[in-house]
This record gives structure tokens, C-alpha cells and sequence, in this order.
């Protein structure tokens, strides 16, 4: 909707199998315009929201493409896990920039893989206990990124990692 402010938000359906049950519609967080920020529920802020992976019952990651940033929200808290407000194709921890727009998230154990559209990449980020951390395993850098011309969406699925490509 034109003007929207961005907000996560849940849709709780019902188990009761009766399709004229109402569902309730909760704001999770997201709050006012203005510039994005971290934050508690009525603080934290975003630019534009295009997509969310689940970590556990209690943690999201959640790409906001305006801002060209990833965020993790922890039991109600948003904090920013990578990239800044600046566009760019740089690996690293807090140095760390995408493209944009981020077009899709999916979680893989302590990695989220990322599609970053406008760099024509899939980048894999590494999480532990929530926090962005070197990947000392394949280099230096939080962020190992894998060429992958126009991938438009991502899928996990038994130990495969699926990519859609646009052969453009």
C-alpha cells in the first residue's frame, strides 16, 4: 500500500479448520517513518521489508532492501547483523554491503544464504549465537559470496541448495 510504514507483522491462523474464522493480524515490530534504526518494538524501524527466514522459535532474520541490510530480531529486539545504508559488494563483518534490492533468505543450519539481486550473487552468511562472525573455514570474511548471474529466488531442501536464474 502507497505510504505504508514497514512493520513486521503475524498472521496467527486458527486450527479450528473453519475458513470464516477471523485472524488476528499483530504487529511484531516496526514503528513510524523515518530513517531505519535498531531497536525494541516501537524504536526499531525499516526502509523496505522483502524478506524474512525463520532461525528458531524465537529468532528472524529479516532483509530490509531500502537499507541494504540484513537485521536479526531476538526475542523482540532488532539489530543490525550486516550491510549499512549504503549500497556496494563488499564481504566482511561490519564492513560488509549488498546491492540490493535483497530478494530472498534462506536458513541452513548457522548460515543464512542471501540473494543479493542487483550484485548477481548468492552470499552466505555466518551466524553463531546470533552474531555475524569470520567464516574461518573457507577465509577471513563473514560473507563468502558465490557468483550467481540474476538468481531471483532460493530454496533449501534436503542438503540442496536451489537457485531460480534468470538467463538474461
Amino acid at each position: 500500500e502507497a505510504g505504508a510504514v514497514p512493520r513486521l507483522r503475524r498472521l496467527q491462523f486458527p486450527n479450528d479448520g473453519d475458513p470464516n474464522t477471523l485472524v488476528p493480524v499483530v504487529t511484531i515490530v516496526g514503528s513510524d517513518y523515518g530513517q531505519p534504526r535498531d531497536g525494541t518494538f516501537g524504536i526499531a524501524r525499516f526502509g523496505a521489508l522483502s524478506a524474512v527466514a525463520e532461525l528458531d522459535a524465537t529468532s528472524l532474520v529479516i532483509a530490509d532492501s531500502d537499507s541494504t541490510r540484513l537485521v536479526q530480531l531476538d526475542n523482540g529486539t532488532v539489530t543490525t547483523s550486516a550491510g549499512a545504508l549504503t549500497t556496494g559488494f563488499h564481504d566482511g563483518l561490519a564492513d560488509a554491503a549488498f546491492g540490493g534490492p535483497i530478494k530472498q533468505l534462506a536458513p541452513l543450519g548457522n548460515y543464512t544464504l542471501v540473494v543479493d539481486s542487483a550484485n548477481d550473487a548468492v552470499r552466505l552468511q555466518q551466524l553463531v549465537n546470533l552474531s555475524v562472525i569470520p567464516d574461518s573455514t573457507a577465509s577471513d570474511r563473514g560473507f563468502t559470496s558465490y557468483g550467481s548471474p540474476f538468481a531471483n529466488d532460493l530454496k533449501v531442501k534436503d542438503a540442496n541448495l536451489f537457485v531460480a536464474v534468470d538467463s538474461r
